[in-house]
């Protein structure tokens, strides 16, 4: 590479990190999803549900949907003491929790956004960090999921989530049923959001009255009904969580699940439908999700209906499932609590639909939401593993395919340990009516197919990582070459290529681009090669450079000189290291600013007691930043906190003014040697009130 001057350096310095944040989404976003897999489905002679609803209030936090407050109702009289008085806003749904079906807490997975949060709950698969630069609304690959599983599904509710699972599914399987993105105006109440799709639920049914054969669709087995309830999530945001409008969203809900199950119950009259109510995602304080704060990630999930298991219940003391403090005042103690990942929701609607698992799931069947035997759980289980094991063999496949001396996951690796030889190890367990056994086996193998899943996933990570590293380092050795040569050897360093560095590097980069192409690698794989070959180079043939300019640089330099350059490198990579760790420890910057106090100090004594005021300000500011990383980073919105800033913030500026003349001659005194210019009595006066 030729020197280069300042606008070329600058564009090698654009195209390689331009090229380099690419690498981001090869190593961190790959799609898990794989296709070519086999569907099982748990086989039974009856399904334990001939039908399932699925109720998704969007935006609906856990700890909201369980908690006691006073009536929120706009008719509610707030003056009243019977309206002050604490009371469940979902109590339909609380007597399903305490007489009828099983609950508990749905964790989901980052990012806590619509897309991923309905992707995890009806595919059953964590999809979407890999199509963030494909857009969330629609979908950007052919996913399976319950929906495409079902004989058919009406779903109602969103423009921007529904077509998600209708768009790639099975022709004519999938019945959308949408209101216009007008609709979802944050100037409105968000409410009517979701009475337009009980009502639209309403409607068909009416409709199925005098329409024979929509009543012969809507009464066939495996028939899924999916309610989007987008209220919440529009409520919270405009209006936040611990408001009144969105605790009366949550009773508009809770009143209209109740009267559309009380509906499909009446329609169906055999008791052999099934209920899952949960939500994509929760909400924070500030009305917003999307990272992993618990309140965006703890979701509820309440089931009941045909092939559910009743509430465990105990007569005293907590029951199992609360040990983590989360539920101490939802008054649900008694009642024990059994909380999924969020994508297990997906295999418990399969299952309880009676329909294929969908291809794509890495769901784990909840045995604790179901109503059957030992031997009905052990099969469930052990088809759960067949389908988690056989997207592994899929996916195992295609990595062989182009891998270069493959290396299979170790756990599957063994004589007699095969994905293949476990799973008929678990069939003569479950056969010779071990059940408990082959349930507990059935798990570990699930997990160990999960964590192959993960291993393929992140098979190319050590390599990918390794050059991009090697990239970043070339660049740091390659800019650091170039400043020394333009700026301390004025450009005066020739740099001479020879014919066995030329064949060095050369061999190295063909090398690299052969293992590539046998892999059958992208092309971005070959420009992340191609830079670290290249700077690595310039380097090496630029390393007199390096020697002439530490020689020119150093030798001026005393033993003090020495020292200082020393302690300011070391306290470049401390402060480096505080930034990082403050991502993750806020209480960093209380420490730092404490030390801060002392700052003039270093100024000595004179200038301590000649600047007493200024430094007594100092100190004053620096305590009082100490306290803000102290306090919770989200933070709810309150009309005293708010006045009380205001009033902080007018003594300041009132003390300011009050304290200018003498602060002004205090500082001219200590400067008077120096001839400092007076400072406009106007402009301070503006700066005083100003602060």
């Amino acid at each position: 590479m030729a020197r280069l001057g300042r606008l070329g350096f600058l564009g090698v310095a654009v195209v390689f990190h331009v090229i380099y944040i690419l690498s981001i989404f090869d190593v961190y976003f790959r799609s898990p999803i794989v296709s070519g897999m086999r569907a099982y489905s748990v086989d039974t002679a009856r399904a334990p549900a001939q039908r399932l609803v699925l109720y998704v209030g969007d935006g609906l936090r856990a700890d909201k949907a369980f908690q006691f407050f006073p009536d929120p109702s706009p008719s509610a009289n707030h003056n009243d003491s019977s309206a002050q008085e604490l009371r469940p806003l979902a109590p339909f749904l609380r007597s399903k929790v305490l007489k009828e079906g099983t609950f508990g807490v749905s964790h989901t997975r980052v990012p806590t956004e619509s897309r991923p949060g309905h992707v995890a709950l009806i595919a059953g698969l964590y999809e979407d960090v890999s199509s963030v630069t494909t857009g969330w609304k629609l979908n950007p690959v052919n996913f399976d999921s319950v929906f495409n599983r079902s004989r058919h599904t009406w779903q109602w509710g969103s423009p921007d989530i529904l077509p998600m699972f209708s768009t790639g599914a099975v022709p004519g399987r999938v019945t959308d049923d949408t209101y216009g993105a007008e609709f979802e105006d944050f100037s409105k109440d968000a409410t009517e959001l979701d009475y337009w799709v009980f009502d639209k639920v309403k409607q068909l049914f009416e409709d199925a009255k005098t329409d024979a054969d929509l009543n012969a669709r809507l009464r066939q087995d495996k028939v899924v009904f999916f309610l989007h309830l987008l209220g919440l999530d529009t409520t919270g945001h405009a209006y936040r969580p611990y408001s009144r409008e969105y605790l009366h969203n949550i009773k508009v809900v809770d009143e209209g699940v109740k009267e559309i199950t009380k509906l499909i119950d009446d329609f169906y009259s055999d008791a052999q439908t099934a209920y899952v109510f949960t939500a994509d995602h929760g909400m924070s304080d500030w009305g917003s999700h999307g990272d992993g704060h618990p309140d965006n990630t703890r979701t509820p999930l309440i089931a009941w209906g045909a092939g559910v298991a009743t509430p465990n219940t105990v007569s005293s003391g907590k029951a199992a499932g609360h040990e983590d403090g989360f539920s101490h005042d939802w008054r649900l103690d008694h009642v024990q609590r059994h909380d999924v990942a969020q994508a297990d929701i997906a295999t418990l609607m399969a299952y309880l639909a009676g329909i294929e698992f969908p291809v794509n799931s890495v769901g784990e069947l909840p045995l604790s939401y179901l109503d059957a035997s030992d031997e009905e759980k052990a099969k469930a289980m052990l088809v759960n593993a067949r389908e988690i094991l056989e997207m592994y063999r899929v996916k195992e496949e295609a990595k062989k395919a182009t891998v270069f001396r493959y290396k299979p996951y170790p756990s599957f690796a063994g004589v007699g340990q095969t994905a293949d030889e476990r799973l008929k190890q678990l069939e003569d367990i479950a056969e010779d009516g071990r059940y408990q056994q082959a349930i507990d086996d059935s798990d570990a193998l699930m997990k160990l197919g999960l964590q192959g899943l993960r291993y393929l996933q992140t098979y190319d990570w050590l390599f990918l990582r390794t050059l991009v590293t090697a990239g970043y380092l070339g660049w740091i050795a390659f800019a650091f070459t170039t400043a020394v040569d333009a700026y301390i050897l004025d450009g005066k360093f020739d740099a001479k290529r020879t014919i066995s560095s030329v064949t060095a590097f050369a061999s190295v980069l063909v090398a690299l681009y052969s293992f590539l192409f046998v892999q059958s690698s992208p092309l971005t794989y070959y420009l992340y090669a191609l830079f670290p070959v290249m700077f690595w180079e310039e380097v090496f043939l630029r390393r007199g450079a390096l020697a002439a300019g530490k020689n020119k640089l150093f030798t001026k330099f005393s033993g003090e000189d020495r020292v200082k350059l020393i302690l300011n490198f070391l306290a470049y990579i401390g402060i480096l290291e505080v930034m990082v760790q403050s991502y993750y420890h806020r209480e960093i910057y209380t420490i730092c600013y404490l030390l801060a106090t002392a700052w003039p100090a270093f100024y000595g004594m004179d200038f301590l007691r000649e600047n007493t005021i200024l430094c007594a300000t100092w100190a004053l500011g620096c305590v009082s930043m100490s306290i803000f990383t102290l306090l919770p980073a989200i933070k709810t919105e309150s009309t005293t906190m708010i006045l009380i800033g205001g009033l902080l913030i007018l003594a300041v500026g009132v003390t300011y003014i009050a304290a200018e003349k003498s602060l002004l001659s205090s500082t001219s005194r200590s400067k008077s040697g120096l001839g400092a210019p007076k400072a406009d009595g106007t402009s301070r006066m503006i700066l005083g009130a100003q602060v």
